[in-house]
């Protein structure tokens, strides 16, 4: 289990996922309230900033933990060297 101490870089994928859900649900409650098209314009453009990398690695994470054929913990880069 030692080799998936990847805290730092856990954190950061998690909270990459979490604002980017977050801006996701922002900018859609804008959309639904009429708020004008360039600020929900860019709140989705955030969501998406936010969420492809925080998608990835969460994806890695997990299936590295796995063990799943061609996903390993080394792929992810680490912040605590």
């Amino acid at each position: 289990m030692a080799q998936f101490c990847r805290k730092k870089a856990l954190a950061l994928a998690i909270t990459l996922l979490v604002l980017g859900v977050s801006f996701l649900i922002a900018g859609i409650v804008m959309l639904a309230q009429g708020r004008p098209i360039s600020m929900v314009i860019a709140f989705l453009v955030l969501s998406g900033i936010c969420l492809l990398p925080g998608i990835y690695q969460s994806v890695v994470f997990y299936k590295s933990i796995r063990r799943q054929p061609g996903f390993n913990v080394e792929d992810i880069p680490s912040f605590d060297d």
